[in-house]
This record gives structure tokens, sequence and C-alpha cells, in this order.
């Protein structure tokens, strides 16, 4: 029967693996985690990054994994740097418009942060403030390209390879010439579909998930209940997911059998 476990379970778990080589993948939310103090999932995260390694787990991503964390730096670094503007020492200057902008978008941030939720613009809000910006900077006032240019160039890719770096993180491909060594077979189309079909799982998340049944990793650790639930309901496996305990004592404990 397919397993949902906590966190908390992780340690004993790999206990009494100690003489094999065991192995993981972390989604992309865990992954961001793990890197991102705000983030409700945090001190979760770094629990599970130091039981990583105390045990030796190789961790594996792929490049769609990548392409999630990325986009979720761009909005965090993006949000830093523009709430950066307000500061008294900053020494960039912005129009009257953008600042009113920016001080709508600072309170509704700092409301998140109260609430435990991510103090992150999403995509929409950032494209609000970038058309209040002028596209090149004139009378002394910093326009958009200008401020990607001087704050964010080069931060992106950084980021990824600093958790790249941090985790060990191997990349298995999706689609190459050679079966790679953790995978059983090929990750077919069709696969990803049924998982999507039978939860909504996210399509990326779907990628994943199929990835991981059809591959020789030991588990998948996820802050995201989703792939618990895709896991569930697969009865033909014997895959493993950890969640935050959190959400395995409000979503998954009353499942167990």
């Amino acid at each position: 029967m397919s397993r949902v476990y906590p966190f908390s379970d992780l340690e004993g778990f790999l206990q009494e693996r100690k003489i094999e080589e065991v192995s993981c993948i972390l989604d992309t939310q865990l992954l961001v985690a793990s890197m991102y103090g705000p983030h409700s999932f945090n001190e979760d995260a770094e629990k599970i990054v130091g039981v990583l390694d105390k045990f030796n787990v190789k961790v594996y991503s792929t490049v769609t994994t990548r392409s999630e964390y990325v986009e979720v730096q761009r909005r965090i670094l993006t949000t830093e740097y523009l709430m950066g503007l307000l500061a008294e020492d900053s020494k960039w200057r912005i129009t009257e418009a953008v600042k009113i902008e920016l001080r709508k978008r600072k309170s509704w941030i700092d409301s998140q942060a109260k609430s435990e939720g991510m103090p992150v613009l999403n995509d929409n809000k950032i494209k609000e403030i970038k058309d209040i910006f002028s596209f090149k900077g004139h009378s002394g006032k910093i326009g958009w390209i200008e401020f990607c240019k001087e704050l964010l160039s080069g931060k992106f890719e950084a980021s990824w390879e600093e958790l790249k770096d941090a985790l060990e993180i191997e990349y298995i491909k999706f689609r190459s010439e050679a079966l790679h060594p953790m995978m059983n077979k090929e990750v077919k189309w069709d696969g990803m579909c049924k998982i999507a079909e039978n939860t909504s799982l996210g399509i990326s998340d779907s990628m994943l998930m199929n990835l991981y049944l059809n591959s020789k990793i030991s588990f998948l650790a996820s802050a995201d209940s989703d792939y618990g639930y895709a896991i569930s309901a697969d009865m033909s496996t014997d895959k493993v997911v950890f969640v935050p305990d959190n959400l395995y004592r409000n979503r998954f404990k009353k499942l167990k059998s």
C-alpha cells in the first residue's frame, strides 16, 4: 500500500536502511523552504536537510524542478529589491508614482508576514509595479531596465547554484538517449496524465511524481500535501512520501492503515 509519513519519521526510516544507498527527490516548495527563512516550512526543511546530510542521502532533481525553483527565486528577489528601493539609505531615486505603488505593496507584504504567508509578490503584482516604472531611467530616476540590470543581474542563476552546491543535487533527465542508472524504465507522457487525472495534481508535479514512481529512488519529501494525495491514490506502488508533521496530522494520519 502507498505510504505517507511525517518528517519526524524520516530518521527512523533511514536508520532501517543504513546498509543501503539511499536517495531522494525533494519537491520545489521544500527546496525553496530550505533556503528561504520566511517560508512557513523553513524550520521543517532545515531539519530534513540536516537528516539527509547525516545519512549521506543522495538528492536528485530535474530540469523542471530547477525552472520552478528559479521562478520562485525570481519573485522573492524581485520583491526584496523592489522593497529595498524604499529604504532611506537607498542610492536609487524613484518617481513619486513608484513610491506610492511600492508602499501600497509593502503593506500587503507586511500583512502576509504577520499571517505566516510568503511575503512575496506574485507575477501579476510585479507586472503592475513594472508598468509604473519608465522603461529606462530619466531625470536621475531609475527605470525598469536599469533596476533589473543593476539589482537582479546574475542573481537567479546564482540562487540555483547555491542550492545545488549546498545539497549536492544531481539531475535526472526526462528524455535522454540512455536510461539513467536511477531509473527502472523510461518516463512516459501517458503516465503523467494518469497521475494528474487521478487527483488533479499539477502537471509539473505529476511529471516529478511520474519520474519518482518509475525510479529506484528511495523516497520523495515534499512541503505540499498534493504529493501525499497522489501517492495514496496509487495502490500499485509501495513508494513513500514524507510531508511536514502538521500536514500529516491534519490530512493523512486518519488514512493510515
